[in-house]
């Protein structure tokens, strides 16, 4: 018999273990954007143009912002995020991601079962 979870509003939580992991696995990816980051020749990560790395990079550390990441400790990071988030068409895409992103998260609970 499948065993049926009842959300009050939030999954339960991770196992510490789990939770421990994540934990590692997002100030490893961070840590790398800062080296990836640091190493760049140019405004951007090829040089004087936005590419697909930058933007790739760039979403990424938005969600991480969303989730509460705080970049504040990788000083590579904050002026080349700047510098993209000043261009106009990244600008309004980071807006509506952040706007749709509540609503995203309430899609991806599961459902609560009827009782």
């Amino acid at each position: 018999m499948p065993v049926v979870y009842y959300y009050s509003s939030h999954p339960p939580p991770l196992p510490r273990e789990l939770l421990n992991q994540k934990r590692k696995l997002i100030e490893a990816g961070v840590a790398r954007a800062q080296e990836v980051v640091g190493k760049r020749k140019g405004k951007f990560i090829c040089g004087s143009r936005v590419t697909a790395v930058d933007l790739a990079l760039y979403f990424g550390g938005c969600n991480s912002v969303y989730f509460g990441k705080n970049h504040s400790n990788y000083p590579a990071i904050m002026p080349w995020f700047n510098d993209l988030y000043r261009i106009k068409e990244i600008k309004n895409i980071t807006h509506q991601w952040f706007s749709m992103a509540k609503q995203i998260q309430r899609t991806l609970r599961p459902p609560r079962p009827r009782l």
